[in-house]
């Protein structure tokens, strides 16, 4: 949370929640901690269907319910692959969500 100091809650900050007990518990975390700018992402990338859509599911019905912005990406995660994007399953999540919030497969 070193970074969470160097941050203005109040502004927009994107979190990355995949419907896991550890990713719900940190964005909980920092709602109660005064956390008010934060936009949820999911990225489901259609690689364990139907549960990767259950997690989707849960993360958006739980921001509704906290009246907090929300973002539901579903990415082909073999599609990349096979175009050679190089940004797949096991790289930092951050450079699959920086692509898919720019329109990228």
């Amino acid at each position: 949370l070193a970074l969470a100091e160097s941050c203005a809650p109040a502004d927009a900050h994107l979190i990355a929640v995949s419907g896991g007990r550890d990713s719900m518990a940190l964005w909980h975390l920092l709602r109660s901690s005064g956390w008010s700018g934060l936009v949820v992402v999911h990225v489901e990338h259609r690689l364990r269907s139907p549960a990767g859509e259950a997690d989707a599911a849960l993360v958006e019905a739980e921001a509704a319910r906290l009246g907090v912005p929300c973002e539901i990406r579903r990415v082909d995660a073999v599609a990349f692959a096979n175009a050679g994007t190089p940004c797949v399953v096991g790289t930092p999540i951050w450079s699959m969500l920086a692509l898919t919030l720019n329109g990228t497969p």
